[in-house]
């Protein structure tokens, strides 16, 4: 697969260079002059006042527990089970014996409408009939897993190390995997083992820590408000700390790219690389490349990828809803879900759908055949044995309120200053062009685009996400060591 290596540091270009560029697409954008005229002044206005972000916010801990904090945290690093009582499994199979009947889809439309319901209905019934929680306890079960208290919350994680004598020789490097939304801690499953198993041809393998995002699966929820994307990276890194890692790599991806990125923005110190297959650039500086990507995709665009922004837009735009609806009421939606698996599975089923492969929504199975069915399952019946929902659903509005930790010190308009590796999978809707890219990771040393897959590849294509990783590490490592050898010469 073909792989593009970046290295370099950020174009200087000043304000007047801008207003230059703005003034060039002005006279020469015939079609479309009353808005680029408004766009170019309002973006090079914003890149003239916006506001300066080079010192870092304060990162104290703060508590989210259930009761006022008399007594500090638990530091014990305790082993978890995943064991569920058999009366939850009895009352969850009597609400998908009691689904009402599901109105009957529009001939044809697959799933352009939502979730199909005739797919749903033979969904749900092998969900009831085939589908076994205790055997799948076992599978879930497989890699080592502990809780551990911090701000308040029993954190959630799998710790899962490289066999000693397949190891030996290797340098064991410490990695922190993030799951997003709604793929929970299941959906890295299929990734973890690719990652702590050696190599020939790599000289270090992984030792991974994958925690539960606190509100999703086994991690608590909190219990005041407050707990945002940037605080929940401070939480991470604690637990990091906790363990013994002192410095250590991080991927992450969806929602977890938003916590993931953070956290190597606030600790650059510690982070020796991110790494995601949703790189997020949104300072002022990448809007404004964003726009010329659109506006001249000759020129800011990368090869191979034309005309693909204009049509993400209309997909963000189609499935910005959910995100929307989450953002300002997630107790309402998570009542829908918490209380009904059938319209759980129909919700989770249907961003598998359209996150994935926007086209896939044309086939009567939403394309849904990518996925093992068993992996599927296993993410909504955690999602509804924990009643998480509604706390997984509240980082939305927690992270994006205007008044947020996160939104208040412009977290996502700062660089990230650490080596940066970002991997692009054919089917991406938040795909950002290599300009845009730029100007949030000047040390992005990796950038790879893929020939298929989409939103969710650790589950859809953990070989291919895994292969990413190994290489973005082996980069990051050689450049970390040429940078160290060339300042000890000067």
């Amino acid at each position: 697969m073909p792989r593009v290596i970046i290295r370099g540091e950020r174009y200087d270009i000043n304000k007047w260079t801008f207003l230059t560029i703005f003034i060039t697409i002005f006279l020469f954008s015939f079609g479309g002059i009353i808005l680029d005229f408004f766009a170019s002044t309002s973006l090079g206005l914003m890149v003239w006042t916006f506001k300066d972000y080079s010192e870092l916010p304060p990162t104290e801990l703060e508590y989210f527990g259930p009761e006022q904090q008399i007594f500090g945290d638990d530091e014990d690093v305790k082993p978890f089970k995943i064991k569920i009582p058999e009366s939850q499994l009895i009352i969850l199979k009597e609400k998908l014996s009691n689904t009402r009947e599901l109105n009957p889809p529009f001939m044809g439309v697959g799933f352009k409408y939502g979730c199909n319901s005739e797919y749903l209905k033979s969904f749900l019934e092998f969900w009831k009939t085939k589908y076994n929680w205790k055997n799948r306890e076992d599978y879930l079960n497989s890699f080592p897993q502990f809780t551990t208290q911090i701000a308040g919350l029993n954190i959630h994680f799998i710790h899962s190390k490289p066999n000693k004598a397949k190891a030996r020789g290797k340098e064991i490097l410490p990695m922190l995997l993030i799951h997003g939304w709604p793929g929970s801690l299941r959906g890295l499953y299929n990734l973890i083992p690719l990652l702590t198993t050696p190599m020939e041809s790599h000289n270090f393998v992984f030792e991974i820590i994958a925690p539960s995002v606190p509100g999703n699966g086994f991690s608590d929820a909190p219990q005041v408000p407050g707990l945002d994307a940037a605080k929940i990276a401070i939480i991470f890194d604690k637990l990091m700390l906790r363990l013994g890692f002192r410095k250590y790599f991080i991927h992450a991806a969806d929602t977890g790219a938003l916590i993931g990125q953070s956290q190597a923005i606030l600790f650059p110190q510690r982070v020796l690389g991110y790494h995601s297959n949703m790189c997020i650039s949104v300072s002022w500086y990448s809007i404004i490349y964003m726009y010329l990507a659109v506006r001249i995709p000759a020129v800011f665009q990368d090869h191979g990828k034309r005309g693909v922004i204009p049509k993400n837009f209309w997909i963000l735009n189609a499935e910005s809803g959910f995100f929307h609806f989450s953002a300002r009421n997630p107790d309402t939606l998570g009542v829908m879900m918490s209380d009904s698996p059938a319209g759980l599975a129909a919700n989770v089923l249907d961003k598998f759908t359209s996150w994935s492969n926007f086209n896939r929504r044309l086939s009567e199975d939403g394309g849904l055949r990518a996925f093992d069915k068993y992996d599927l399952l296993d993410i909504i019946t955690i999602h509804w044995l924990t009643n998480s929902v509604t706390s997984s659903l509240r980082m939305w509005k927690e992270t994006f309120r205007f008044y947020s930790f996160f939104m208040k010190n412009g977290i996502m308009m700062r660089e990230v200053k650490v080596p940066s590796g970002c991997v692009w999978f054919k089917n991406e809707a938040a795909f950002m062009p290599l300009w845009v890219l730029k100007q949030v990771f000047p040390k992005l040393v990796s950038l790879n685009y893929l020939r298929d897959g989409g939103h969710f590849p650790a589950l859809e294509k953990p070989l291919d996400l895994s292969d990413d990783i190994w290489e973005f590490v082996k980069i990051a490592r050689f450049v970390a060591e040429r940078d160290k050898r060339l300042k000890t010469e000067l």
